[in-house]
């Protein structure tokens, strides 16, 4: 019976298992190391037959298979957000490199130095979710990081961005299935 699913679609670096019925040798026709022996992706899949691998998803979007025997599984990585949030989250626009001193009288001293690009700062907010989407985020969440960036869409102001995590995640649960949940995004110049 095959256990390979087929499509999948993953987020960037995240570490998903495939196993199969009887021993195989896989393939995968993404490039790099991307088949492991263990669940924290540590130790590269040698080529042996074995039933089950680990795969860590690139983290640049894009399209490839994961292959045992007969059984093919077409991957599809995205790198994006993973869930839309709620309105009603905050949205700060500020300038990188940007530093003000403002004077008691009311005058104010300004410089440069960094490049002075306008960047974005949202503390999203994701309110009576189902547990799946907070575990979708979390997922995300640890394979982005502190310092791995990814793309996010403001659909109210229709603009695109490359961003990082600005915060760890804060979780109010609502009941046994139910959450809230917030996070902090920061634009980061590309």
């Amino acid at each position: 019976m095959p256990v390979i699913p087929n499509p999948i679609t993953l987020s960037g670096n995240s570490i998903q298992l495939f196993t199969t019925d009887a021993p195989g040798v896989w393939t995968t026709s993404f490039s790099g190391p991307r088949l492991f022996s263990d669940a924290q992706a540590t130790i590269a899949y040698g080529g042996a037959p074995v039933s089950g691998v680990y795969f860590k998803a690139p983290n640049t979007p894009g399209s490839g298979t994961i292959a045992v025997s007969s059984q093919v599984g077409n991957i599809t990585i995205i790198t994006g957000f993973p869930v839309a949030p709620n309105y009603g989250y905050d949205m700060t626009p500020d300038k990188l490199g940007v530093v003000q001193n403002v004077k008691r009288d009311g005058s104010a001293n300004a410089r440069i130095l960094g490049t002075g690009t306008t960047v974005r700062k949202y503390k999203l907010v994701f309110n009576n979710r189902p547990k799946s989407e907070y575990l979708t985020m979390q997922a995300f969440w640890d394979g982005h990081h502190p310092h791995l960036t990814f793309t996010y869409n403001d659909l109210w102001l229709n603009l695109s961005g490359t961003f990082r995590f600005d915060s760890t995640i804060k979780i109010i649960p609502l009941g046994p299935s139910r959450c809230n949940f917030e996070v902090a995004i920061a634009q980061v110049e590309v």
